[in-house]
């Protein structure tokens, strides 16, 4: 059992982890493919980031809210995701390990696609970080007191 506040650390630690995870496999497969189709490839990586850092920032918003609207201050850690969301992770950790075990899509997709969404993962759980050790005032200056 966690303080409701401290399951957005798990919440967080869980998306950079699987981010840079993500993100190291993509940049292994675009360091093995030419570096003539680079230019494209990182052009897809920006879109692919930028697509993804949208739907997952509003996802973590929404994620953050159900966490801290739990009516128990204490939580069982297995709450830091709802069904839906461990059925998601399930979902595209299968189908990514899947695409990539039966070569069903291309190194050079691997190479621009991950980068891009494990970097955006990454993000997410960084801000999941952030909003938690913000709420509690920890890394903000002190007001100046009035004298």
């Amino acid at each position: 059992m966690l303080k409701r506040e401290n399951l957005l650390v798990v919440a967080g630690a869980f998306w950079l982890i699987a981010g840079v995870n993500v993100a190291i496999i993509g940049i292994q497969s675009l360091l093995d493919t030419p570096r003539d189709h680079w230019f494209w490839m990182f052009g897809f990586m920006a879109v692919v980031f930028a697509g993804f850092g949208l739907m997952f920032r509003r996802v973590s918003r929404k994620h953050a809210a159900r966490i801290l609207g739990h009516p128990d201050d204490r939580v069982s850690v297995l709450r830091t995701f709802d069904v839906k969301g461990y059925l998601i992770i399930a979902v595209m950790m299968g189908g990514g390990i899947a695409l990539r075990a039966f070569n069903i899509v291309p190194a050079v997709f691997v190479g621009s696609f991950y980068p891009g969404l494990g970097t955006a993962l990454a993000l997410t759980g960084v801000g999941l970080l952030v909003k938690r050790f913000r709420r509690h005032g920890v890394g903000e200056r002190p007001c100046p007191s009035k004298g």
